[in-house]
């Protein structure tokens, strides 16, 4: 089994899939993790972290501010690694299938 097919947007590939990565892919690496890894991925998944530790995490140290703040930052790091993983085997996962 290729595992990279595990992590990639589509192991289908119908002809909607091809030509909607074709698109994303022409954007390039960058504009796709601050898009689809960092503003969606990583915001949505921040803000529900936020909303849930408030009370028993944030309200409790003494900084609440940079509490908020080193989590976000490290949030960032996350959507940055996840925006990369995706984009590497989706790719990756395209091109054997543009192959067959």
């Amino acid at each position: 089994m290729q595992i990279y097919r595990l992590a990639a947007l589509s192991s289908t590939w119908s002809e909607q899939d091809i030509n909607k990565w074709q698109k994303k892919r022409k954007q390039g690496l960058v504009k796709f993790i601050m898009i689809d890894g960092v503003l969606k991925w990583g915001g949505i998944s921040l803000t529900f972290f936020l909303i849930a530790s408030h009370h028993t995490i944030t309200l409790q140290r003494d900084n609440p501010l940079q509490h908020i703040i080193l989590t976000s930052l490290i949030w960032l790091a996350c959507a940055i690694s996840y925006g990369y993983v995706v984009w590497t085997c989706t790719n990756r996962s395209f091109e054997n299938r543009v192959k067959q």
